[in-house]
């Protein structure tokens, strides 16, 4: 008896687990229909829409032709004879008006201050002979450098914060280029952003003065902080290495995320000073760290502590980068240095830089090395010569923060107070608060796979600048309708505007050798050419052609405009492309 209760209650149980289940799927029903597929039939078509199970008119057009579908059709041209054609008449009454646009370029001077540099006389120091009576020291005693040290990190698995919402990007009010912002009224956990990175996935990695590490992925904001894992908050540099990790050089140490887990290499674990200001992977994929005791390479097990005593001229290093030769450069606060895995080679204010400090470091295509000089610009050398480049040869500033190369090999510069400049090599391109920045006090900057330019300041949030934009901002009491319309740039690079309000404008490629760019607006008095343009076009003889609303072809041929018609009833000859 006892065995047919427990059979009975074991069927009850599972009947009603099948109503539960029956129940849960007609409460809950799924949020879209499953997709289906439609034939294509270009013989009869559809008469009913069997998505929403309307019925389909036919196309009609203006002539009221109905217009078969999903078949060629012949392409009817009709002839116009020239006797429809009235004769071309000069449009009388054309008022040029000219004004020079000031803009942000700086083209450099013909001459540039050059320093030769003797070779012969650079102090070179061999591996291990430098000076002898100092003593690396850290927090946890005396550490031996030169020599490999075995290193354990302290690993911690990541406990993922939640994300927070991000306000869409802002433009500055009256800004003169495409420059948005994100702050702290978008979403961004600080305004003060010392690193700006994007990783292969296309997030984008800000480093903050306090507050972390915050990934941006354009939806979201996720910050993480000492909470999750990281040795220390103030975040100065970000580097992704060959294997997708990432690493965050603090002010604690520097603490590697591989996207489940964080370890921490700190004085502890045997670096040599918790001051971390970068970090750099070399082609056989060694860590270079940049620290305030000196520079130290990780090869993925051991430390190898690099200071004074083996060769640099300072112990506060700021940057280094592997030369297209495998050389290793190393900006320090006491001049730069060269190191081909033997010989430190050194190059000072004395050897001909401009100042004391190099605070970062990079190579061009040509294989020139750029340094950046607290206080004295930028350095060029060639391995021979110094260039210099300061606010004399157009920098904005002379107190160079961050400098990197973009893949066009255009070298950007954030200043301290002077915002960010682009150096192509001819001229410098400024961007302050005007062209649109929300801090001229420039910190990181990255190039993300757009082409974009992402900056980060020193109490402005991270701003991005499109790149590959133009904009002039051109003054109201000369171009009376801003709306601009077809845009053409012809064989000589000037750039021609058609307008809502009739009148064209032609910006000139050429700079003037003050600066700034002539603007010449053509503005027309006949009310009916007034109307605008939809195309513009040149000819192979340098005529501009005009497709105009209303008012059929309009030709400029550098001296007179003439309009082109089909008789008196202009009012339906609108030309939208040529």
């Amino acid at each position: 008896m006892k065995l047919n209760w427990k059979y009975f209650i074991l069927v009850f149980l599972l009947e009603a687990c099948k109503e539960n289940s029956n129940k849960d799927i007609e409460e809950n029903p799924p949020l879209y229909q499953e997709p289906f597929s439609v034939t294509l039939n270009t013989s009869g078509g559809y008469t009913l829409n069997l998505l929403s199970s309307d019925s389909i008119k036919p196309l009609i057009n203006s002539l009221g032709q109905t217009i078969k579908t999903g078949i060629a059709i012949p392409f009817i041209i009709k002839k116009i004879n020239s006797e429809e054609v009235v004769k071309p008449k000069i449009i009388e009454g054309v008022q040029r008006v000219q004004t020079l646009i000031p803009d942000n370029v700086y083209p450099i001077p013909d001459k540039l201050p050059v320093i030769h540099v003797d070779t012969t006389r650079l102090k070179k120091i061999k591996l291990g002979e430098g000076d002898q009576s100092f003593v690396l020291r850290n927090s946890y005693g005396v550490l031996p450098t030169g020599i490999p040290i075995l290193v354990t990190g302290k690993k911690i698995s990541l406990k993922e914060p939640h994300p927070v919402k991000a306000a869409p990007m802002r433009y500055k009010d009256n800004a003169t280029t495409s420059i948005q912002y994100l702050d702290v009224d978008q979403g961004l956990g600080y305004s003060y952003v010392y690193a700006v990175h994007e990783d292969r996935m296309g997030n984008l990695w800000f480093g903050m003065d306090g507050t972390g590490i915050s990934k941006y992925d354009g939806i979201n904001i996720t910050t993480y902080s000492v909470k999750q894992g990281l040795s220390n908050n103030v975040i100065l540099a970000i580097l992704e290495d060959k294997d997708n990790n990432l690493w965050f050089a603090t002010q604690g140490g520097v603490t590697c995320f591989d996207g489940k887990n964080f370890t921490q290499y700190t004085e502890k674990e045997g670096l040599s000073n918790n001051d971390v200001l970068s970090i750099y992977e070399d082609k056989k994929a060694n860590l270079w760290i940049s620290t305030k005791g000196g520079l130290t390479k990780y090869d993925g097990e051991y430390f190898t502590h690099y200071t004074r005593k083996e060769g640099l001229p300072s112990d506060t290093v700021y940057s280094c980068i592997e030369d297209s030769k495998g050389n290793i450069w190393i900006s320090t606060h006491l001049g730069a240095a060269k190191f081909d895995g033997k010989i430190f080679t050194l190059y000072t204010q004395q050897d001909g830089l401009s100042g004391k400090t190099v605070s970062n470091i990079l190579e061009d295509k040509k294989g020139n090395i750029w340094m950046g000089i607290t206080g004295g610009g930028i350095n060029k050398f060639d391995g021979k010569t110094f260039t210099y480049f300061t606010t004399e040869q157009g920098l904005s500033n002379n107190i160079v923060w961050s400098m990197i190369k973009d893949r066009k090999d255009n070298i950007w510069i954030g200043t301290s107070g002077g915002g960010l400049n682009k150096f192509d090599g001819k001229k410098f391109i400024h961007y302050k608060l005007e062209q649109g920045l929300s801090n001229i006090k420039i910190r990181g900057i990255t190039e993300d796979k757009n082409g974009n330019i992402w900056i980060g300041t020193d109490g402005g949030g991270v701003n991005k600048l499109n790149a590959t934009s133009f904009d002039y901002n051109v003054p109201e009491a000369v171009m009376d309708n801003n709306r601009i319309r077809p845009i053409l740039k012809d064989k000589n690079g000037n750039l021609w505007f058609g307008t809502e309000g009739g009148h064209v404008g032609k910006l000139e490629a050429k700079e003037k050798s003050g600066g700034g760019r002539l603007f010449t607006y053509y503005k027309v008095q006949d009310k009916l050419l007034q109307k605008g343009q939809r195309s513009l076009l040149q000819d192979q003889k340098g005529n501009i052609w005009i497709g105009t609303t209303g008012s059929g072809i309009v030709k400029y041929d550098g001296d007179n405009f003439f309009n082109y018609s089909l008789g008196p009833d202009m009012e339906r000859q609108s030309v939208y492309a040529i």
